[in-house]
């Protein structure tokens, strides 16, 4: 269940001012931590009932989506069929995004669904979208995204991280960095680096009370009624765990003084294979540990399904904006062929394939755009 904000907190402006929907731009540096400017405000903790309704669009045949189509729709069977292979189960279809899916910051969408699933990596729009798309052809018709802008007075507002292991859900777990081995500036440099490169909104906040600091940024969910509930799941808030690459050179005994020789080459690499051998079977890892990287940890039956808190109460229930406001979201393509010009939007080419034909017509000097077989 979601939770609201009831704390007293110390803000920092945003050098941009803006609308209540529309994007932020980020400061190109965080803030120095304990200098916060801004004023003091107590929030009070907000109604919740504003959660039902179906809000959604329908826009083609056989499927509802909130966003606007400038291509042709594909047929939805490859999510369709994955829904089918999680039972049609809207817990499993939750898990399978939230554990799966790899969080990759991104202002708005730029997958769509199903590019999302191929690529198995996305932004909170984008996996929102997916997680909806499943709901969807799992029945839920009433599954809907919420929006919570950032701005003085909404956001989404996580710790920055653990506290000295108290709080477990924090930005610096969601990317994978070991807070325990850095100072908090260096953190929060880290933190806001991933989140503004990609144009993310970002906003430092240290709670005076109990001497925590957070950040805050605009959020994408989904918001589900079923069985007399109402859940909001957010499958791209998760934790994740960085392994650093194991040593290669170390692992077979190999320094830096040491030198093959010619002569004995092929003793001298048997022993260095059967020396790397021990170390990777004693070891006993995983292959990740070997590799290195970010892995996701997967949830547990306690894991909340929204570990966030959203500071205004009231999110937008984004389909019933107008596509105007919804298509700032997006990332537009325009193409212009001789007189013509057609645009679309990135996240509807999905798992399709966008190409430049040569083979139209001999006595036009100008390609054709094409959509599959399909000319634009």
């Amino acid at each position: 269940m979601r939770l609201f904000a009831s704390c007293v907190v110390a803000v920092l402006a945003c050098n941009t001012a803006f609308g209540w929907w529309e994007a932020v731009e980020s400061q190109d540096k965080p803030p120095a931590l304990f200098s916060v400017t801004g004023v003091v405000a107590t929030v009070a903790r907000p109604s919740v009932g504003k959660n039902g309704g179906a809000g959604t669009v329908l826009l083609r045949s056989g499927a509802q989506v909130v966003l606007e189509t400038q291509l042709p729709p594909t047929d939805g069977l490859r999510i369709a069929e994955l829904a089918r292979s999680l039972d049609n189960d809207w817990r499993r279809c939750f898990r399978f995004v939230r554990d799966n899916v790899a969080y990759v910051p991104c202002f708005g969408f730029l997958r769509g669904a199903e590019r999302t699933f191929l690529d198995m990596e996305g932004g909170d729009g984008d996996q929102s979208l997916l997680l909806l798309e499943l709901l969807r052809a799992c029945g839920h018709s009433n599954a809907k995204i919420l929006f919570e802008p950032c701005s003085d007075v909404s956001g989404f507002v996580v710790p920055l991280y653990s506290h000295g292991g108290q709080l477990s859900y924090n930005a610096a777990s969601w990317f994978g960095i070991d807070d325990g081995a850095l100072d908090i500036q260096t953190i929060l440099d880290d933190v806001w680096m991933r989140l503004s490169t990609m144009k993310c909104p970002v906003k430092y906040i240290f709670d005076q009370t109990q001497g925590r600091h957070y950040i805050k940024t605009s959020r994408f969910w989904v918001s589900l009624h079923v069985g007399g509930e109402t859940y909001d799941l957010d499958p791209a808030f998760k934790l994740c765990r960085y392994v650093t690459q194991r040593d290669f050179a170390a692992d077979m005994g190999l320094t830096d003084a040491e030198c093959l020789s010619v002569t004995n080459l092929d003793s001298m690499l048997d022993g260095y294979c059967t020396v790397l051998h021990g170390a990777w079977t004693n070891a006993n890892v995983a292959a990740s540990g070997y590799v290195g990287g970010r892995s996701i940890v997967a949830m547990e039956d306690d894991t909340p399904e929204f570990p966030g808190t959203i500071l205004s109460g009231d999110p937008v229930d984004f389909a019933m904006l107008p596509d105007a406001e919804k298509n700032r979201f997006r990332a537009e393509v325009s193409a212009s062929l001789g007189e013509g010009t057609s645009s679309f939007f990135l996240d509807e080419v999905g798992a399709r394939m966008l190409w430049i034909a040569y083979d139209g017509d001999p006595s036009s000097p100008f390609a054709t755009l094409r959509l599959d077989d399909t000319v634009l």
